[in-house]
């Protein structure tokens, strides 16, 4: 497979755009067509992901998995704009190598380490392919080659657990492999910063708990979902961490700034759910963090209700990390309602918070289709059976570009 041959190179022009399970069949016992089906079945799995690394027709990829769980180009962005400049780094957890190829770009060096002697070829073929040199990927197990090396053999180690178990996923990082829970304190005195990416599904409470000297904790996702938390520790950091909600775009970043510490009570909220208002809708990664409360205070908004997450003013506030929209109808839960919404807006994103059903459930119960410009909230305002829907126009999901993180 290393590279692959010419023959599947051709065979790849030749299947493109068939059925990669009946070519397997037909191919069963032909080594160079499975390695054509392969790549081609990668390359589109991970075409949305890889777009400037797949650009490159040497690119390859050593399983269907590698593709389905390697790093986007726009996440690795990100973690590689985390390492302090010109260091020698460690990444723990190679895998396809998509973190440590972008890490190396600003770097003196990279080591890779990956358990499985063809995934780290593949990577060292990559690299070359990419022009990528001051790169090397060695078959070795992690948790064992750290007991080897001495103190601050590194200046940073980046490290991805594996979160599957046994097919299951799991959610904790003393459940991840490898286990960097137990291995903190020894990783610690290898080099002085640890980045560690971890599931979305990890409470970051305990990843504090877990883990030591957290300085940072990133909540990382899109306009539409959390794709991971990033924890940053560094050596005799004492504080109590920063939490940064990331929101990433092709070209552009929001990030918030949080120091971790409860809600407070001294905040408003509001049951004025009514027309020409403005509705706001934190982004995922924002909701991810948990300070609801918080949220209301820095950006000037009003909670609507206490557990409904969404926010609302008089006056725009275009710099609120989320959803920004504006009321166009706005009444309470009633037969009335429903004849009206069915009559208006045949068409709308419709969703709910703290209301009496769920979101196709109301779908369904006003008659609408999912879909469109619009976005139709169901809420449970404060008060006994107070249910409202709101029609909103989204004034802006857009993001503004704000300064690369520098956890230095």
């Amino acid at each position: 497979m290393i590279p692959i041959s010419a023959e599947a190179k051709d065979l790849m022009k030749s299947f493109a755009g068939m059925d990669f399970a009946k070519l397997r069949l037909k191919y069963a016992s032909n080594p160079d067509a499975l390695d054509a089906i392969l790549q081609l079945e990668c390359r589109k799995k991970a075409s949305s992901k890889l777009p400037k690394m797949l650009a490159n027709d040497d690119f390859i990829f050593p399983t269907s998995l590698s593709a389905e769980q390697c790093t986007s180009e726009l996440l690795a962005r990100f973690h590689a704009n985390l390492v302090p400049d010109n260091g020698v780094v460690l990444d723990m957890t190679c895998g396809l190598g998509i973190d440590a190829f972008h890490i190396a770009g600003k770097s003196k060096s990279v080591l890779a380490l990956d358990i499985n002697p063809e995934i780290a070829d593949v990577a060292n073929h990559n690299a070359q392919v990419l022009g990528i040199n001051n790169f090397k990927a060695v078959c070795a197990d992690s948790s064992a080659y750290v007991q080897t090396i001495g103190d601050d053999s590194f200046d940073t180690i980046f490290v991805d657990p594996a979160r599957r178990n046994n097919s299951q996923k799991v959610f904790f990082i003393k459940d991840c492999s490898p286990n960097i829970a137990d291995l903190m304190s020894l990783m610690l005195r290898v080099a002085k910063k640890i980045i560690v990416k971890a599931s979305p599904m990890l409470d970051a409470t305990a990843a504090v708990r877990e883990l030591s000297c957290v300085k940072s904790i990133y909540s990382i996702g899109t306009t539409t979902e959390c794709k991971e938390l990033v924890i940053v520790c560094e050596r005799g950091y004492e504080n109590v961490p920063e939490m940064h909600a990331v929101t990433l775009a092709k070209d552009k970043t929001m990030i918030c700034d949080f120091i971790r510490q409860k809600d407070t009570e001294d905040i408003t909220y509001t049951n004025e759910l009514c027309e020409g208002k403005y509705l706001y809708e934190p982004y995922p990664a924002v909701m991810k963090i948990g300070l609801f409360d918080r949220l209301a205070m820095e950006y000037e908004v009003n909670k609507l209700s206490r557990d409904t997450h969404l926010y609302i003013s008089d006056d725009l506030n275009n710099s609120f990390p989320g959803r920004r929209m504006r009321i166009v109808y706005a009444s309470p839960f009633n037969k009335r309602t429903i004849k009206y919404i069915n009559s208006n807006f045949p068409k709308a994103n419709v969703t709910t918070r703290g209301f009496v059903m769920s979101a196709p459930q109301l779908a369904k119960k006003l008659g609408i289709m999912q879909g469109g410009e619009l976005f139709v909230y169901g809420v449970g305002l404060n008060g006994v059976r107070n249910y409202w829907i709101a029609v909103c126009e989204v004034i802006c999901c857009l993001l503004y570009t704000s300064p690369s993180p520098r956890d230095s």
